[in-house]
């Protein structure tokens, strides 16, 4: 009278008369997809909106709430079910230090989380896996003050940043922002940016696991910042970004995260422009378009991972659009959490 065998929990489907596929992923896993945009809108024009998409299927962005900070140029990352925010330009310079946090699963308005090391600096890239957010690099007035630190947050608990090592590519120092960040559960890698006040084409990696400095990984095929960055577990994608003398670039880049090397092309995007936010889960990668010369846009496209071609039309971003919100997304289910 006692069923001691084994029980299947969960959504089952038949994909042929022989084969059964069963559920993958604990139960906190499956359903996961969400991918949320942060303090977007057109330079110089400052924003505390959050919003939200579902990755898997496609559609327009939904309100998730507000960030305590009105600001651009922030940026963030997530765990499974946390998102950070941090930095940024705020009306009343120099930049400000506060990290905010949200849950990822419901909607509401942020709360304050803890400091970052510096104050006045903004636009770094965030890499994160479930348990630790790396902030890295930023920009300080005058350029000369640009700082090459990494600090990192312990996601699920409240606090200040604390130090973690420097950008380096092993023979210098790289004073970087506003580059893009892509991730696997033990490796971030930073793609291209400023350098300095120069555009720069180069790639450098990180144990986000250990503490130390990063590491030449290789290079873009063009030099540019504002390259928002999306991943898989294993390979990361590389949408476009802006190279100083015009937002025409619509090229579609990868990398393989685990190994070293350049990156490789992957397809176009249909739409140009340049300094756009990119979420992921494990297989689908969405970018919402930053800025073209002369205006903010409301696309979203997207690609799938671990194939390549150009991308197709997810949906429209509402009124959150622009570079403001460069850097400064998440979602619950990207590479560096499979």
């Amino acid at each position: 009278g006692i069923d001691e065998g084994v029980v299947i929990d969960g959504y089952t489907k038949i994909n042929s008369p022989g084969v059964m596929y069963f559920p993958t992923g604990d139960t906190s896993q499956r359903g996961r997809g969400r991918g949320v945009f942060v303090a977007n809108a057109v330079s110089p024009t400052m924003s505390n909106a959050i919003s939200y998409i579902d990755i898997q299927s496609s559609g327009n962005t939904v309100d998730f709430g507000d960030l305590t900070v009105t600001l651009r140029y922030g940026a963030g990352g997530s765990s499974a079910t946390r998102g950070l925010s941090g930095g940024g330009v705020t009306p009343s310079w120099p930049a400000n230090n506060v990290i905010d946090y949200y849950t990822l699963a419901t909607t509401g308005n942020a709360q304050e989380y803890g400091d970052l090391i510096e104050s006045g600096s903004y636009g770094k890239a965030c890499l994160a896996n479930s348990t630790r957010l790396l902030w890295c690099g930023g920009y300080s007035v005058p350029a000369s003050n640009n700082t090459n630190t990494v600090s990192y947050s312990t996601i699920a608990s409240l606090g200040n940043a604390t130090d973690f090592g420097d950008l380096s590519d092993g023979s210098s120092y790289l004073r970087r922002y506003l580059a893009g960040g892509i991730q696997s559960p033990t490796r971030g890698i930073l793609v291209g940016g400023y350098s300095g006040s120069a555009y720069t084409n180069s790639m450098v990696y990180i144990s986000i696991t250990t503490l130390g400095n990063s590491a030449n990984f290789g290079d873009l095929s063009y030099t540019a910042a504002g390259t928002p960055g999306a991943s898989s577990s294993t390979r990361g994608v590389i949408f476009p970004g802006y190279n100083g003398s015009n937002y025409n670039t619509n090229s579609i880049e990868y990398v393989t995260i685990a190994s070293t090397g350049n990156a490789v092309d992957f397809g176009d995007t249909a739409h140009t422009g340049g300094y756009g936010q990119a979420v992921s889960n494990s297989s689908r990668a969405v970018m919402g378009h930053g800025i073209t010369p002369s205006t903010g846009t409301n696309y979203m496209e997207f690609v799938t991972i671990a194939t390549t071609g150009n991308a197709s039309d997810f949906g429209d971003m509402g009124v959150h659009t622009g570079d403001s919100g460069n850097n400064n997304n998440c979602s619950d289910s990207h590479g560096g959490l499979s």
